[in-house]
């Protein structure tokens, strides 16, 4: 550290992250870029959808600096979501899927979440009792459209 640049310099923002999606879905489209057990997404794919989703949450007010909980369990939709969160500039927060309710709710106050990502009503025993309805957003993929990146680059 004898730069004076700090560990901060060595350490990707998550917006470089979704610009090296974007190059890897613009120069290798259908390369694999998520295996969910028998099920393959392709960066072109994952792309569509992590812009579908952002695109969601810029609809519901998210911004940069705010939280989002994510209470998925691991699954490529998760990581749609995970680069969705970073699109807008927004704050991940992961929470366990299956976590008592009491305990997803302790963090999405502690974190002052703007928005949580969950499961579905009805998508599994129990899974629309862990997010507040109010806090619940479920992603359509009809629209891969991004936003605009200088919306959410300072």
């Amino acid at each position: 550290m004898g730069t004076g640049r700090g560990m901060e310099a060595s350490l990707m923002s998550a917006w470089e992250f979704s610009d090296l999606l974007d190059e890897r879905a613009q120069l290798h489209p259908g390369a694999v870029a998520v295996r969910d057990g028998a099920h393959v997404v392709a960066f072109g794919e994952l792309r569509a959808a992590s812009c579908s989703c952002a695109a969601a949450l810029s609809a519901r007010g998210v911004a940069r600096g705010h939280v989002v909980a994510l209470v998925l369990p691991r699954s490529a939709a998760s990581v749609a979501w995970l680069f969705a969160i970073w699109r807008v500039g927004a704050i991940y927060l992961p929470i366990e899927h299956g976590s008592p309710t009491a305990r997803v709710d302790e963090l999405v106050r502690h974190a002052r979440a703007k928005l949580v990502v969950g499961l579905a009503a009805g998508a599994g025993a129990g899974d629309e009792r862990m997010v507040p309805a109010s806090l619940r957003v479920v992603c359509e993929l009809a629209a891969p459209s991004c936003p605009p990146r200088r919306a959410h680059q300072l």
